[in-house]
């Protein structure tokens, strides 16, 4: 059903697939989610604020520390990642000798 929904090619799959087993889930229940969405919600409709951020591409969320960005597949139906990757945030290193 999964390959079904949605269609990622396969260097973005080699690289969730590359991705710890938590973040990795998140991101294939999230992006099942969204295609059950397309299939019956309008690309206009508020819902979609909701389960992702819209964006000139299609829409993008974020989840276990992961940015995907979608698109509906209009040739295959349910949805298409186009970018997907994980977020690294870095805090300023803490500052040492006097100040």
């Amino acid at each position: 059903m999964f390959q079904d929904a949605v269609h990622i090619p396969r260097e973005l799959l080699e690289r969730l697939e590359a991705f710890p087993l938590r973040p990795r889930l998140a991101v294939r229940l999230r992006l099942l989610r969204l295609a059950e969405a397309a299939d019956s919600w309008p690309p206009e409709d508020a819902r979609w604020a909701h389960v992702a951020q819209a964006d000139a591409e299609g829409w993008r969320f974020y989840t276990q520390g992961c940015c995907v960005q979608v698109r509906r597949d209009g040739d295959a139906g349910g949805l298409r990642v186009h970018a997907l990757g994980r977020v690294v945030l870095q805090g300023a290193a803490p500052r040492r000798g006097p100040s």
